[in-house]
């Protein structure tokens, strides 16, 4: 089951293999590995994927169907945010100021 709803969560995103490896910071084999059901995340892996998708393991591995983890006093965020800030953390100190220069100019033309 898990192979299913760690797909299903990608594809929700809009993201590719390649470009959840990187976010996640592991290969793409790896994420295909997953999908196909080949292969299981160690835990610290699984903890990433549950962080960056606001799930909970068990709905992960199918053993719920709660999904949303929220903390307390905090709202669940938007995936276009997620999937920006995720960027963000997985871009090099050049490209990030590169990227916060052009946010920079977006927000003051508006």
């Amino acid at each position: 089951m898990m192979k299913t709803r760690f797909r299903e969560l990608r594809k929700e995103r809009d993201l590719t293999q390649e470009q959840l490896g990187k976010i996640l910071g592991i290969s793409q084999q790896a994420i295909n590995k997953y999908e196909r059901g080949q292969a299981a995340p160690t835990n610290e892996r699984m903890q990433k994927m549950c962080e960056f998708f606001h799930c909970s393991a068990d709905y992960l591995m199918g053993r719920s169907d709660v999904r949303a983890v929220v903390p307390a006093g905090e709202k669940a965020g938007d995936y276009e945010e997620d999937k920006l800030v995720a960027y963000y953390r997985s871009m090099n100190v050049s490209d990030k100021k590169r990227l916060m220069n052009i946010a920079e100019s977006l927000v003051d033309t508006e």
